[in-house]
């Protein structure tokens, strides 16, 4: 299974990206079959906003109409590189008060990378 290491800064740190060095994509296993993804494909994720690659990892813990993309990862990090989940968002959209990021509700697109 994949641990989310949270924090874009636990991937400069060599042991913590050792335990989970690839930006992984939870992912419904009956809506990954339907879009031909097996387990562990690397799979492209895309927005209206940007494009990220993350490895797919299949599961019955996660809606059917849902994904999920730790924030952690990075393209600056320096043992492994991904483009971050933000790209996926639209950064204008923060919360007035925490200052957060909108990361939940954006509709993405999934296929095989």
């Amino acid at each position: 299974p994949s641990k989310a290491i949270m924090g874009h800064t636990s991937h400069w740190i060599r042991r913590l990206n050792d335990i989970s060095p690839d930006q992984f994509c939870l992912i419904h296993h009956e809506t990954a079959k339907g879009l031909g993804i097996k387990d562990g494909d690397m799979v492209k994720v895309s927005s209206a906003y940007g494009t990220t690659i993350a490895k797919s990892v299949l599961t019955g813990d996660i809606r059917r109409d849902t994904v999920f993309i730790p924030y952690s990862y990075g393209e600056k990090a320096p043992f492994t590189s991904y483009k971050s989940a933000n790209y996926l968002t639209d950064l204008k959209a923060i919360c007035p008060i925490s200052g957060q990021i909108a990361f939940n509700g954006v509709m993405v697109n999934i296929e095989r990378a």
